[in-house]
């Protein structure tokens, strides 16, 4: 990461001796994954083969570059861009691979997957000005709850909200989002009132049921008076983070009918969900601190598979650990931004900050049964 911040809000600690050994769990999506484009369309003709060759993969580098842009910076700054050529665009260019490829004499098709190098792109949108994330969400269950004239529904049919998002194809990174498939389990774990309700143990079930880490309910809200339009409230549930929503306004065009204002309704709330995780998970480099917590441990193999945790997340910059025990860890968190951005990644991880009585807690999956804390 770049240079430590300066700021200090840590508090001291004793330490004592220790020794762990332990098992390997499932990471936590690397900021390195935010840098990999994958599946670009490339076909290019020219002279021969060869060079349609270049020209295609050239082009599709290109594209994946841009695409990458896109996804790591918020859409207002996307038009300070730099208008950069295919060649300076392969200098930043880790490594490819192609697939599908078809060639002819004069033409080739391919798909192409391609990885950037994450320091260089760093310094190139900083050089600009461009705010960035690295942090991905984890998996994202959507539950599109329609409500007009007072009814909510969400599996019921008719429900032309739940199938206009069944009609898309809903993106991997930054926010990677899952519909759940509706089945009799689906049906009994929670309802349209219990979706748009305030008890949170309906939404962690079905998340975990999904191996998620999040819900979004999508409420769209069909205008009965006035000029047609739809109101759409996204509410996301982290588990073990309050609930957050954002909302939205979409007007029906001339001659449109209810059908296609939906499928156009369902364009926007995806980028407003993507634009929202962004604006919350903007990297503030001349922001940051250190942040003194405690990690309760189950067992000393578990600090192993934390520490693995931490260094996967991108506004983490280092962790000092202070003490070790048989069921804790003490450690100073180095991080950039601010504390809820620093909770907001920890939860990609699977890990839950929480403050009580001035003391910061560290609360993996392990430990909150063991502590009392079902969220």
């Amino acid at each position: 990461m770049l240079a430590n911040r300066t700021r200090s809000r840590f508090a001291a600690l004793f330490c004592f001796g220790f020794l762990a050994v332990a098992l390997m769990a499932a990471l936590p999506a690397r900021a390195a994954d935010m840098y990999e484009v994958h599946d670009v369309a490339v076909d290019a003709t020219a002279a021969s083969a060869a060079e349609a060759r270049d020209q295609a993969l050239g082009n599709g580098q290109r594209e994946a570059f841009y695409r990458l842009l896109r996804r790591l910076t918020p859409a207002s700054y996307h038009s300070n861009f730099p208008n950069l050529d295919a060649g300076t665009v392969a200098t930043y260019v880790r490594d490819f691979s192609v697939a599908n490829e078809q060639t002819s004499s004069v033409r080739y098709l391919a798909r192409l997957n391609v990885r950037f190098k994450e320091t260089d792109i760093r310094f190139l949108l900083e050089e600009f000005g461009i705010p960035f994330t690295e942090t991905a969400s984890r998996p994202v269950v959507v539950l599109p709850v329609l409500s007009r004239a007072g009814t909510s529904i969400l599996w019921r049919d008719p429900n032309p909200w739940r199938v206009a998002w069944s009609q898309v194809e809903l993106p991997e990174l930054p926010v990677p989002m899952m519909l759940p498939v509706g089945d009799l389990d689906d049906v009994s774990s929670i309802s349209a009132q219990q979706a748009i309700g305030t008890d949170p143990a309906p939404l962690d079930q079905i998340a975990q049921r999904y191996g998620a880490g999040a819900t979004t309910i999508v409420n769209a809200n069909i205008a009965t008076i006035g000029p047609p339009h739809i109101e759409i409230t996204m509410t996301r549930r982290d588990i073990g983070i309050a609930a957050e929503s954002v909302s939205t306004r979409v007007e029906a065009k001339t001659g449109e009918t209810v059908d296609q204002v939906l499928a156009r309704a369902v364009a926007v709330a995806i980028d407003t969900i993507e634009e929202n995780w962004k604006t919350q998970t903007v990297m503030h480099f001349d922001r940051g601190g250190i942040l003194a917590v405690s990690i309760p441990l189950t067992a000393l193999e578990q600090w192993v598979d934390i520490r693995a945790r931490l260094r996967q997340i991108a506004v983490v910059e280092k962790s000092d650990l202070i003490l070790l025990s048989r069921n804790e860890a003490l450690l100073n968190l180095h991080y950039i931004g601010e504390v809820d951005q620093l909770a907001r990644a920890l939860a990609q991880a699977d890990m839950t900050l929480r403050e009580s009585d001035g003391v910061w807690k560290l609360v993996t999956p392990e430990t909150r049964s063991m502590l009392g804390q079902n969220q």
